[in-house]
């Protein structure tokens, strides 16, 4: 049965071969200029592997209830456009999958400095090279591991509040930003290290977070990247002679990245991020606290290439390696003496009815976790990690 799904699934990707396209119109707007756009994207999904971690210890592999099923990934509706010829420009993306719309990206920038632009807003940071790409455009279906680690929880919590000076150039870019920064989610111990997001609406404290990152553009299509980020999360409060003063975590991350993309359909990127939390020690919370930090690593590597060029045919063949380490050092503290690394290889497939406009995906994902000792389903042994490895069929659409 299992092969008969996997079979039909391949089928759904390959069996479009054709797409009408409409004409575009204008928008109408009392002052300056509009253009509306979205991206609808829905698949399928099919758990090879049927487990997942549970159970009353929370270290136990567990039967998964829906091993297949049907789900709306995105839909976003943008609008983007100028006043004042062009010296001011504005960006909107709202995301009406959920149970209500959300605004994700509210953009204004002015540039009235040559190859200078200044945002303010609500939006992402260009850290690493997919978190602010176009969802239209990220190659295979799922972010990599990085969004889901760096204590960002997901590609949605890189998300800041802020402003930003962005350069552009023929052979240099950067950007230099000003954020709310992460808002810190704590441990019942006090030594939690993970990270809710960005604070968008106000802030936490007086601790603003900052951003560089520079790029150099060499060749067509090459593009080196370099990325640095200090923050100050809020750890807690003390209370003196009837002041209250903010007590601040530090976060630095950094890292960067080679990404290419060649007429003839090659496309190849590899990037490394490490990060640094150091934790506040608070009175009567966290003293003399052992360890006083902690490390993480990520890293990607992906190319693909596109046949249409040689062939004709506007297939995409696509490989990427994950690799995420959320401890750096596994020592036997009771808080982190588990093995934690992840391991994804994720082989995709697109077939481009209308370049991103219309597309299909078909992404096979072999997850490995380096866990010792999880009890089985049937609790009467262990075993190394557990068997969730997963296909994904994605249908995309864009105007």
């Amino acid at each position: 049965m299992k092969r008969f799904i996997v079979a039909f699934a391949i089928l759904m990707v390959f069996g479009f071969a054709s797409v009408a396209s409409a004409d575009m119109e204008a928008v109408n707007v009392s002052f300056g200029s509009l253009t509306l756009s979205g991206n609808l994207q829905a698949g399928f999904s099919y758990y090879i592997g049927d487990e997942l971690l549970g159970g009353e210890s929370g270290w136990q592999a567990v039967d998964r209830q829906d091993n297949y099923e049907f789900y709306l990934k995105r839909f976003r509706f943008i609008t983007k456009g100028w006043v004042l010829s062009e010296k001011i420009s504005h960006f909107t993306q709202t995301e009406f999958v959920g149970s209500a719309p959300k605004l994700l990206d509210l953009k204004m920038g002015f540039h009235y400095i040559p190859y200078t632009a200044i945002y303010f807003g609500k939006y992402i940071p260009k850290f690493s090279f997919f978190l602010p790409a176009s969802t239209t455009n990220l190659y295979l279906i799922d972010y990599p591991l990085y969004a889901g680690g760096l204590f960002g929880g997901d590609a949605q919590a890189w998300r800041h509040t802020g402003l930003s000076f962005d350069v552009c150039t023929k052979w240099v870019d950067a950007e230099l930003g000003i954020w709310n920064g992460f808002t810190g989610v704590m441990g019942e111990d006090g030594t939690g290290y993970t990270y809710a997001g960005a604070n968008f609406s106000d802030d936490t404290n007086t601790g603003k977070d900052i951003n560089l990152m520079i790029a150099g553009k060499p060749l067509d299509g090459l593009r080196i990247q370099f990325n640095f980020w200090y923050g100050q999360p809020l750890a807690g409060n003390e209370v003196d002679d009837g002041e209250l003063t903010e007590i601040n975590n530090t976060l630095m991350m950094y890292g960067g990245g080679v990404f290419y993309k060649a007429d003839f359909g090659l496309v190849a990127t590899a990037e490394v991020f490490m990060s640094t939390l150091n934790w506040a020690e608070i009175e009567d919370v966290r003293e003399d606290l052992d360890p006083d930090s902690i490390s993480t690593m990520t890293y990607n590597i992906m190319a693909g290439f596109n046949l249409n060029h040689f062939t004709g045919v506007p297939l995409e063949i696509l490989l990427r390696y994950d690799f995420w380490d959320p401890n750096t050092e596994n020592d036997e503290d009771e808080n982190f003496g588990y093995k934690d690394e992840l391991t994804y290889i994720t082989f995709g497939l697109n077939y481009y009815l209308l370049q991103n406009h219309a597309k299909f995906s078909l992404n096979y994902i072999y997850k490995g976790e380096a866990w010792e000792d999880v009890l089985n389903k049937a609790g009467d042994d262990t075993q190394d990690g557990i068997s969730n490895d997963e296909l994904k069929i994605q249908v995309q659409v864009a105007f």
